[in-house]
């Protein structure tokens, strides 16, 4: 039998199974690689989610930091602000202070010159007389009150002679041998003494300058108290010896008689001899040649010694005596008052109040 012939088909099943598996395999492989795209795409769209959230938060962080950097800048500018002000105050007082030099150096030209005036306005005076030096011993209260009218304080050489026997210790002969029986501290305070050495420091601190003197303390014998240097004498304007004259009173205790020869008879020994003297006293003698220590004398034989104590005293020199009298010595102050008047001399019964000198 006879085959029947068949045509020849160009698509047959073979090759459609080829078409349909090769394009499988390509939407196989667009599958494929559409879906690692896809995780791809997420991964990176997680990567873009962070770093955006990361750059927000940069942004915040930057948006506070500026926010910080505008306070701080408005804190300089505001400081700034007050250093300009204060640059500005300090320029103005700078020239209020140039200004105010200024008028001081003029004033000080101004000034110079006038003093330039002055000095040879002085320079065309006279020269002043020199004050006159303060006494070598000050003492407090001396312008008070004036004491003495007519009383010499003056004299080249001027001795002071002050009895320091025990008729000194007090104002009566009863008081006095009350303290005369006690220490010689209480001796030294007796009122009288007091005074008297109260009346030394005035009489030193008011002589008239004279260019010597010297002080003597007796009782039964005398005793130059200021330091000696030229004949027996020490200089009034050595403040050392006045002062030295003035701790020696203050140091003596009074204490046994009076004897007024032996007191006149140290004036001798001074060379020159003095040309004022200066007594402090309290009556008539109670000791010399007529009485010896021991003796009691009465009122005519006292008058005999002072007879011939005033024959000791240099001739022609003035006495002045300042009389503290005594209650037992009613005469003494007529006698001594002609033993002042004699000599040219002063004679003084001073106020129970002198000297006042604190």
């Amino acid at each position: 039998m006879r085959r029947r012939r068949t045509a020849i088909q160009t698509f047959s099943l073979s090759f459609l199974d080829v078409i349909c598996c090769g394009f499988g395999a390509v939407i196989l492989l667009f599958v494929l690689t559409t879906g690692q795209r896809a995780a791809h795409l997420s991964d990176a769209a997680s990567e873009y989610e962070a770093a955006t959230r990361a750059v927000g938060d940069a942004v915040e962080r930057a948006t506070g930091r500026l926010g910080d950097l505008r306070g701080e800048q408005e804190h300089l500018e505001a400081e700034r602000a007050a250093a300009t002000s204060r640059l500005r105050q300090r320029r103005s007082d700078l020239a209020a202070l140039l200004e105010a030099l200024e008028r001081v150096e003029n004033e000080s030209t101004a000034t110079a010159a006038q003093v330039s005036t002055l000095e040879e306005q002085v320079a065309e005076l006279p020269e002043p007389e020199p004050e006159p030096d303060p006494p070598p011993l000050p003492v407090p209260g001396t312008a008070l009150r004036q004491y003495f009218t007519e009383f010499r304080l003056d004299g080249r050489h001027t001795a002071v002679l002050v009895e320091g026997s025990g008729g000194m210790i007090a104002d009566t002969l009863a008081e006095s041998m009350t303290i005369a029986a006690r220490s010689d501290a209480a001796r030294r305070d007796g009122p009288k003494w007091r005074r008297a050495v109260a009346a030394t420091r005035w009489i030193l601190a008011n002589l008239s300058q004279p260019e010597y003197f010297q002080t003597f303390v007796f009782s039964t014998a005398a005793e130059p108290i200021a330091p000696a240097e030229h004949g027996g004498w020490a200089r009034l304007g050595d403040r050392s010896a006045v002062q030295a004259a003035a701790d020696g009173i203050e140091a003596w205790t009074p204490r046994g008689g009076a004897n007024f020869e032996e007191a006149f008879t140290a004036l001798a020994r001074l060379d020159p001899l003095p040309d004022n003297i200066i007594l402090i006293i309290d009556g008539l003698p109670t000791q010399g040649r007529r009485a010896p220590p021991g003796v009691e004398v009465d009122e005519p034989t006292r008058r005999q010694m002072l007879n011939d104590a005033v024959a000791r005293l240099p001739p022609n020199v003035p006495v002045n005596v300042i009389l503290f009298p005594n209650d037992g010595d009613p005469n003494a102050a007529l006698e001594w008052w002609r033993v002042a008047i004699r000599s040219n001399g002063s004679f003084i019964c001073p106020a129970p109040d002198w000297p006042r000198i604190n």
